[in-house]
Order: structure tokens, then C-alpha cells, then sequence
């Protein structure tokens, strides 16, 4: 069956479904098939921190030779765990603020992986993609969840695109379901007109809360990944992570057969993808316009 190697995930199965795909799909371009020539043990934390720290530690050890981590939080947890193992990462974002990644993506230690980098005006982009679902929102909620530092940089950008705009954003923090609930009647009281979701994938409960409350709000709401349109959010946009995971297989594979992780050098994959629920749309009486949805790299019915 091959070497052992260890995939630590922060999320839950339901977020990472489609990008652990494309993980095995860069892992088999390089050789190696789960099941004949790798075996690949499983550990996803399901958002739970505690879990996280202590699945990195059981992965850092034989007979694994090697950690895939599935998100910025599980290659932080994973370099705690072991300075020596190879770790690679795929991520959403590129790594330089958790320091996984140097300056001009130089190697650290024992990690290499692949880290998204989207446009730079990709918060723009979210709040003109806003604009064009309705077009008289001039005040936004932003639903933010205060703990990870990626929803805070995210944030930064929205505020300078807002200012651009003409736009008032009301922060408002989610962590729970009781505070999405909250959240949203908050911004109908204060006359917002629309929504977005900071980049965090919230676990599988918590999303589908976030879904419904939105929808029985009627409140247009933009999520940062496919997976809340396609269970039911009605539009996403933001990076394609399956491209970075796809490279983090092939990065792997090579780690594989032997190369060092200094050698292997970090990806910065660029893709972005649009996602919209045509079926979200008519349950909340919108027409989403037709340069939308021309421009949509899938629609769910």
C-alpha cells in the first residue's frame, strides 16, 4: 500500500469534499492512487481547536512521512507539531501571515504547500457583485467571525472597497447560531439591504443556519465558497481552492519520492470561481441579471 501520509483538515468532510478531490487528483498526476501506491490517514477536527492541536500531534508520528493540511489553522497546528515531518498546505489564502511562507515565498522549515492569491480587488468584486444582484444597497452587513485572522484581513479590504463604493458596512460578529440569528435582524432593523459572508468556512451546522436565516430574511447574501451555494446559499464568490489543493497533491507526490521541502517550490494559485443557486434566487422573488449569470462558472438549479 505504499508510504503512509497524514491529512489534517479544521473543517468538517462537507467543506473539504471537493477540494480533497482535486487533493487526489494532483496526488495521482504524480503516482500515487489512496488504497495501492499511498495510504492516507484522516484526521478533521470538525472546528473544534482542541481536536485539531491534538490530531496534528497523532499525525506527527510513525509511520507517517508526511502531513497534507487542509487549511492555514491545520499547517499552523501541523509545524507545532513536528519541525522535521514534511508538512504541505492548501489553503485560501497564502500563507505570509501565519508565517508558513517567507518573504517572496520563501520556504520555512519543513513546510511547502499552496496558497491561494486572488486579486487583489477581489473584495471589490464581492461588493460590485452585491451591487449588481441590488442595485440600491447602500448599507451591507458583514458577518465576521473575530477569531481568525483571515476574516479580519478580508475586512480591512471591504471597508477601503465600501468607502470607494459609498457603501456603510455594519459588522456584525457570527460564531454562533443564536448570533447569526441575531445578526440578521439586526441589519433588517437597520435598513441593510444585503449581506457577506467573511472567508471562513463554518462547519456543516452553522452553515446551514447561516443559509436559511438568510433566506428567511430575504436578505442577498455573497458567501466566500461554493459549498454554501451549492447547499442552498444563494450566490459564492471567491478563491477556487481546488486549485490549490490539486497542487498541493502534485507538491506532495513529489515529497513522495523523496524530494525536500525547501525543493519543493510554494504555489500561489490565482483562479477565482462564481457560483449561483438559481433555485435560491426564485425563493427569495429575485431576477438575478443575465451578466451574472453569463459569467457563472456553475449554477445549481
Amino acid at each position: 500500500t505504499g508510504p503512509v501520509i497524514g491529512f489534517l483538515g479544521r473543517e468538517d468532510a462537507g467543506v473539504l469534499f471537493k477540494a480533497h478531490e482535486a487533493f487526489l487528483a494532483g496526488l495521482a498526476e504524480g503516482g500515487y492512487v489512496p488504497g495501492r501506491t499511498v495510504t492516507i490517514e484522516y484526521r478533521l477536527a470538525a472546528d473544534r481547536d482542541d481536536l485539531l492541536t491534538q490530531f496534528a500531534a497523532d499525525l506527527a508520528k510513525p509511520p507517517i512521512v508526511a502531513i497534507l493540511a487542509a487549511g492555514q489553522g491545520a499547517a499552523v497546528a501541523a509545524k507545532a507539531a513536528t519541525k522535521t515531518l514534511p508538512i504541505v498546505f492548501a489553503s485560501a489564502t497564502d500563507g505570509t501571515d501565519a508565517g508558513l511562507v517567507g518573504e517572496s515565498s520563501k520556504i520555512v522549515g519543513n513546510v511547502t504547500g499552496a496558497g491561494m492569491s486572488p486579486p487583489a480587488d477581489l473584495e471589490t468584486q464581492r461588493l460590485a457583485l452585491l451591487r449588481e444582484i441590488v442595485p440600491n444597497a447602500d448599507k451591507v452587513g458583514v458577518l465576521i467571525r473575530p477569531s481568525l485572522a483571515e476574516s479580519t484581513g478580508q475586512l480591512s479590504a471591504l471597508q477601503i472597497a465600501a468607502q470607494k463604493m459609498g457603501v456603510r458596512l455594519i459588522v456584525l460578529p457570527a460564531t454562533t447560531a443564536a448570533d447569526i440569528s441575531l445578526a440578521y435582524a439586526h441589519l433588517a432593523g437597520q435598513g441593510a439591504r444585503a449581506a457577506i459572508v467573511c472567508d471562513d468556512p463554518f462547519p456543516g451546522s452553522l452553515r446551514q443556519a447561516l443559509i436559511a436565516t438568510a433566506a428567511a430574511a430575504k436578505m442577498p447574501t455573497v458567501y466566500p465558497l461554493p459549498v454554501y451555494a451549492e447547499a442552498g446559499g444563494l450566490v459564492s464568490f471567491g478563491a477556487d481552492v481546488t486549485a490549490a489543493y490539486r497542487a498541493a497533491g502534485g507538491q506532495m507526490a513529489r515529497i513522495l519520492k523523496g524530494a525536500k521541502p525547501i525543493d519543493v517550490p510554494i504555489q500561489h494559485p490565482t483562479a477565482v470561481r462564481l457560483v449561483v443557486n438559481a433555485a435560491a434566487a426564485k425563493a427569495q422573488g429575485l431576477t438575478l441579471p443575465p451578466a451574472l449569470l453569463s459569467r457563472a462558472n456553475a449554477t445549481v438549479n
